[in-house]
């Protein structure tokens, strides 16, 4: 049995119903939905962050985490390019997601309730398009996905994070990939991918939502 403890206004949560929905065990699985911090996550994992995998007993927290163990027990498709180099960036791109976008993006999310100063904001979109421009270096051009013309790691955890770039550049009165032209082209062309499509779709309406929740 399959469950996935998620909500889809998360990228975290989106890598792994992506990997999911990817391996054709999206249908199956029971979707919890849920935000971290709850005292019911924290019985499941000491983090209480989303996503948090359940499967036959085995209960698993962290979003690339979830990735590989599905990628290890359901191995086709496989989230990893044939090729040495190309399986080495899609790691890469992943990691660079995790370390250095991530963390701006949740600064920036949370800023959109607790009204984030305009020197925080300028900071804080530097560093995230600083983060951007270390993709930039690594992204393929000439590929249907980020590393490679099959679906990746790296586009499981870049593309969720991707989406939201020119929606918080929207709400906060900022430039969307000003010197990221290869991020941008990335976004619109993964938008109209398989399996990726779904998932902007939800987070499109799970984003809205949110919007007019703070707006109300």
């Amino acid at each position: 049995m399959l469950k996935l403890h998620t909500t889809d206004l998360s990228p975290f949560g989106q890598r792994a119903k992506i990997a999911l929905r990817a391996k054709g065990l999206l249908d199956e699985t029971e979707l919890v939905e849920t935000y971290g911090g709850t005292d019911a996550l924290g019985e499941l994992a000491p983090m209480r962050q989303i996503p948090i995998l359940e499967h036959d007993g085995f209960i698993l927290p962290e979003s690339q985490t979830i990735a590989e163990y599905l990628d290890d027990v359901f191995p086709a498709p496989s989230f990893l390019p044939d090729a040495p180099n190309s399986r080495a960036t899609a790691r890469l791109l992943a990691r660079i997601a995790d370390l250095y976008i991530a963390p701006h993006f949740l600064t920036l999310v949370i800023g959109m309730r607790d009204d984030l100063r305009v020197d925080q904001r300028v900071t804080t979109f530097n560093a995230l398009n600083q983060g951007l421009g270390f993709a930039e270096q690594y992204l393929a051009e000439d590929t249907l996905y980020a590393a490679s013309d099959t679906l990746s790691f790296a586009d499981l955890a870049l593309a969720p994070f991707l989406f939201y770039v020119p929606h918080l550049a929207d709400w906060y009165g900022m430039g969307a990939f000003p010197n990221t032209l290869k991020c941008s082209n990335y976004l619109s062309r993964i938008s109209k991918r398989e399996h990726i499509d779904k998932a902007f779709a939800e987070m499109e309406t799970a984003y809205k939502a949110r919007v007019a929740s703070l707006k109300n």
